[in-house]
């Protein structure tokens, strides 16, 4: 039986990957403390737990020959 491909995961996973980069760059920090916390305290802070997730779906979800 041949898996497909699911291209949902890998957007979301490229997008989780960029929230990660701007965690650790904090890419706002010269304009405003203001505008510098969600993006980087907030939405970034939600990558980590995303990619746990989807280690664990692909863990339950392997095809084991």
């Amino acid at each position: 039986m041949e898996q497909q491909r699911n291209y949902t995961i890998d957007f979301m996973r490229l997008i989780m990957a960029i929230f990660i980069v701007a965690l650790h760059s904090n890419p706002f920090a010269e304009y405003s403390a203001l505008i510098s916390y969600f993006p980087s305290q907030v939405l970034s802070r939600l990558g980590v737990p995303f990619f746990a997730a989807i280690a664990g779906y692909y863990f339950f979800h392997s095809d084991a020959n």
